[in-house]
């Protein structure tokens, strides 16, 4: 049962003086940056009194929307600006370091380059008296941007793919200086239609259409390292042995070998290379049948099968181009095909876009589909639960194998996603493989913009602020607690 305690109209305001006319806002903890027309930002920290601490111009480009990255201390926006030649607008990314400097009253300068462009970088381009600001051109429009204040990782979602950057650092060719890239180390592609919000938290993507929600979980392995470090071994013992006299002109590569229980069987010590396409020393042997194995398999007769009469069924009949079609239509197939969620197609980029060892796949835990026609998912937002805390994470900290994860993963004890349309709000425990529904939500107004936590729901709508008990953290004490769920112990 979830209770409004308290409705009610705002009887005062504070007015933020803004030169410009704002176009977009982003708030974190007390500081509020407002992006304006005159293409400035301006920082404000909000407190007892509220007073401006910085102000810095962009790149002359207009700006569609603004976040601040705590754990990085970095601003990003999406701006775009018009290109003559192809005559439509071009977007970008922009992120911008060193954005403090601007606090005081005189000129500041600005260094503008390329993200992962590092043999344009010099020494003077990252002084640390300059604003830096990273380019990120995108060919097609940007709907969204999210950021994860814990790893500091920036995701964007354009058209049905999302791209998730890192902060990392890098050396300077001939020198000892070092500087801040972004470097993007993971794509998406995903199939649930056009894409219009996308959030990151840790180790869980999820993205929104207007009709469809999906949430999933990156899943790092290094079993393949594992394993490709027990190949070269065997493949430097093997070719330390020396010539077997063993020569084929014909290589198999690329052999799958099933379980021990196979037909197939080969010499006690094979004297080749592991690896598929790998070259190797020594040539890779022929295949030795067992004599067992009879190669003629037996067909029988199906008897369990479906007889389908196509004069009685009734069949559906359109129209097209002065041509009646005729389709048959199975319910039991339209279900299945209804209710299959299909993973998004993973690309690793560790590694500078090579092929680096060690497996990643994605699994979903949470998908959702519009119950009435008539209503259009807003809003998503995850919502973790933490046992303990770190108030600053370290650039270098947040390098490492699998770099979706902060330094307190560990201390994660759940996590919630929150779904909105414009009439109704669910939330959901997406801690195990299984989603939860924990609560559900009925606003008595179209909501202007909703923020969640652990405790509260708040929705502003045009008669006022609604404020909503929340399940989360409720949830992730449950996970910490052996709780026994059929006799209701503990």
């Amino acid at each position: 049962m979830v209770k409004v305690f308290k409705c009610h109209n705002f009887k005062s305001q504070s007015v933020v003086q803004v030169d410009g006319e704002p176009i977009a806002f982003f708030n974190h903890k007390e500081k509020l940056f407002v992006a304006t027309d005159k293409c400035t930002i301006e920082v404000f920290s909000l407190g007892s009194s509220i007073s401006k601490i910085s102000s810095f111009s962009t790149t002359e480009q207009t700006i569609h929307d603004i976040v601040f990255c705590y754990p990085g201390n970095y601003v990003a926006t999406i701006e775009s600006t018009y290109n003559r030649r192809s005559k439509k607008n071009v977007f970008y990314i922009k992120v911008y370091l060193n954005w403090e400097v601007a606090s005081g009253k005189g000129n500041h300068r600005t260094a503008i380059r390329l993200a992962g462009k590092d043999q344009n970088v010099t020494t003077s381009a990252v002084d640390e008296s300059l604003i830096q600001v990273i380019e990120i051109p995108y060919e097609e429009e940007i709907q969204d941007f999210s950021i994860c204040q814990k790893t500091g990782n920036l995701i964007t979602v354009s058209k049905e793919i999302t791209d998730v950057y890192h902060l990392v650092e890098k050396k300077i060719l001939n020198s000892d200086r070092v500087y801040l890239d972004i470097v993007k180390f993971l794509q998406l592609e995903w199939h649930i239609g056009h894409v219009t919000k996308t959030v990151l938290c840790e180790d869980y993507i999820g993205v929104l259409s207007k009709r469809e929600t999906q949430i999933v979980k990156v899943v790092y392995s290094d079993e393949n390292l594992g394993r490709l470090q027990n190949v070269e071994t065997d493949r430097r013992s093997s070719s330390e042995r020396g010539n077997h006299q063993l020569k084929s002109s014909s290589v198999m590569s690329n052999v799958s070998f099933l379980s021990s229980k196979s037909s197939l069987s080969l010499p006690d010590t094979p004297q080749f290379s592991r690896v598929g396409c790998r070259s190797s020393a020594n040539a890779s042997p022929s295949l030795l049948l067992n004599k067992s194995v009879d190669s003629v398999s037996i067909i029988k007769e199906d008897d369990h099968f479906v007889k389908i009469n196509l004069d009685d069924l009734k069949l559906n009949q359109s129209h097209s181009s002065n041509k009646s079609i005729k389709t048959i239509h199975l319910k039991k197939l339209q279900e299945h095909n209804c209710d299959k969620v299909l993973e998004p197609d993973v690309t690793d980029f560790r590694g500078g876009g090579h092929q680096t060892a060690g497996s990643i796949h994605v699994m979903t835990v949470h998908h959702q589909k519009t119950k009435r026609t008539e209503d259009e998912f807003r809003h998503l937002q995850l919502i973790p639960s933490y046992i303990s805390n770190i108030s600053r994470l370290s650039t270098r900290v947040m390098l490492g194998s699998v770099p979706l994860r902060s330094v307190v993963y560990n201390s994660m004890v759940g996590i919630s996603c929150f779904v909105s349309s414009d009439s109704n709000g669910y939330v959901f425990d997406i801690w195990s493989s299984v989603s939860t529904q924990l609560s559900t939500y009925s606003y008595s107004d179209i909501p202007m913009q909703i923020v969640m936590n652990e405790d509260l729901l708040y929705v502003l709508t045009g008669r006022g602020l609604e404020i909503y008990t929340s399940c989360c953290g409720t949830a992730a004490i449950h996970h910490t607690e052996r709780f026994n769920t059929k006799e209701k112990v503990l």
